[in-house]
């Protein structure tokens, strides 16, 4: 840095000022003519000239300092010295190891591994997708693993399509430049937020939700159906094991059973509905308040669970055996087809927030506002507990094999837990407020949505 004769002057009058000799000061800049100078307009924060001489003296004691050092190894700043250029060269090192054209995380996780391997999610760690404008509210894959579509606050949907390697056992993936972007068309006094995606099992059909109360059914991005508008946001959107049907559930209580592109029933049932899901092909369960409605293939409700406290969140097993719901006690509640209540387990000791079904055993995992996490069967009362999430869970997904699964806490933390081992491999922490998350049905990518507009994807290629 050099500092030119004008500056110093200006420092030095400054500094006069500063210490109440005005008359010294007004002398000094009519001295050496700052007012006449261009530099005299420019601002000048209290206490400069002390700091600019201390920065020097820092300076100067440090280039002392490292002279002995390079004498003399074997003092105390040398020593220091060593370690910082070690640090800066391991960093470099793993900066280049986690950088790649795919971004892959290049992470292989021991059996001998006491403590989570912890890491930000960053560019560095994930592969990171720009196209909205507002924060990301959801995720959802196609069941080829193929197209990913996110929906943000902003009211647009966008398809990310990925295209893999034509080369047999080659990881290579990219993202194709140029996504689909959907802007359902709702009025102009309408909240457009997105608030419910989900695929079609059976083909590439796209069912969209909104804040405003309409949905829509897209095709290669193409409307084919638009609903009419209910008077609340939609919250559930949920298609049949066989992909025939799709039913939509809206907050205000409004339920559709759409068969194509016609609404084959259409309901008011109590307000406060919190999830919509398939039992079989024909029957769909509905959670509101503290109770649950079936309506079967007539059309008509019946009361499949009545409850002691309000239900969170409703699944039903991939073999469409059981149905579990979480309520607000922390209580989960297995039901059989016909509304049989199997039993009721006290599972946490606050609010389920998050449940889903381990297709590959017949176990589930919930997750709870103390940020309690158990995985239990269906068939006894085993249980497997964790601790380590310490805020409340907003999103437990698995991965295809069902060897680990992920979750995301309130604190911005995504965390990565290995069944087999029953523990805590990985941690990714986000700058930004985390929404919610799915895996692709391969079992490849981890997608993140994030406040920030960003939708962060984790490639567990290298892991799983």
């Amino acid at each position: 840095m050099c500092v030119s004769s004008e500056e110093i002057n200006l420092l030095v009058q400054h500094y006069l000022q500063e210490l109440g000799y005005d008359h010294a000061a007004f002398a000094f800049g009519c001295e050496s003519k700052i007012p006449t100078k261009e530099i005299a307009s420019q601002e000048i924060p209290p206490g400069a000239l002390v700091y600019l001489v201390q920065k020097g003296i820092m300076y100067a004691q440090m280039e002392a300092a490292a002279d002995e050092a390079s004498s003399n190894p074997d003092t105390l700043f040398g020593h220091q010295l060593n370690l910082l250029r070690s640090n800066i060269r391991q960093s470099s090192e793993i900066a280049e190891e986690l950088s790649s054209a795919t971004r892959r995380l290049r992470i292989l996780p021991s059996s001998d591994q006491t403590e989570p391997l912890e890491f930000y999610l960053s560019q560095q760690s994930s592969l990171v997708l720009e196209g909205h404008a507002g924060p990301v509210i959801l995720s959802a894959w196609n069941k080829s693993s193929e197209l990913l579509a996110t929906g943000s606050t902003d009211g647009t949907v966008v398809v990310w399509q990925f295209k893999r390697s034509d080369v047999p056992e080659s990881l290579d993936c990219s993202v194709l430049d140029d996504p689909i972007v959907i802007k359902p068309t709702v009025g102009p006094q309408d909240k457009a937020d997105i608030t419910a995606l989900q695929w079609s099992p059976i083909d590439d059909i796209l069912v969209i939700g909104t804040y405003c109360g309409k949905f829509f059914v897209y095709k290669a991005g193409n409307e084919i159906f638009q609903s009419e508008q209910y008077k609340s946001p939609i919250v559930s959107i949920s298609f049949s094991p066989n992909g025939e049907q799709f039913a939509v559930g809206a907050a205000g209580g409004e339920v559709s059973i759409v068969k194509g592109t016609t609404v084959s029933t259409s309901l008011k049932l109590e307000p406060g509905i919190m999830d919509v899901q398939w039992m079989d092909d024909n029957s769909v369960l509905i959670a509101a308040g503290m109770k649950i409605t079936k309506i079967g293939s007539d059309g008509k409700p019946s009361t499949f669970l009545e409850n002691s406290d309000q239900i969170i969140q409703l699944i039903t097993s991939p073999k469409q055996e059981i149905a579990v719901a979480g309520d607000k006690s922390g209580n989960i509640i297995l039901i059989k087809p016909d509304g049989k209540v199997v039993r009721t387990d006290k599972a946490h000791a606050c609010s389920v927030s998050s449940l889903t079904f381990n297709a590959a055993d017949g176990k589930f995992t919930s997750g709870a506002l103390d940020g309690s996490i158990e995985i239990s069967s269906v068939d006894d009362e085993t249980k497997i507990s964790f601790k380590d999430a310490h805020a409340p869970i907003i999103s437990i997904v698995y991965e295809k094999e069902n060897k680990y699964f992920a979750t995301a806490a309130s604190n911005d933390i995504i965390g990565l837990y290995s069944i087999e081992e029953n523990k805590l491999l990985l941690t990714f922490e986000s700058i930004d407020s985390i929404n919610g998350m799915s895996w692709s049905p391969d079992g490849r990518f981890l997608t993140i949505c994030v406040s920030n507009g960003q939708v962060n994807v984790i490639d567990f290629a290298q892991i799983c």
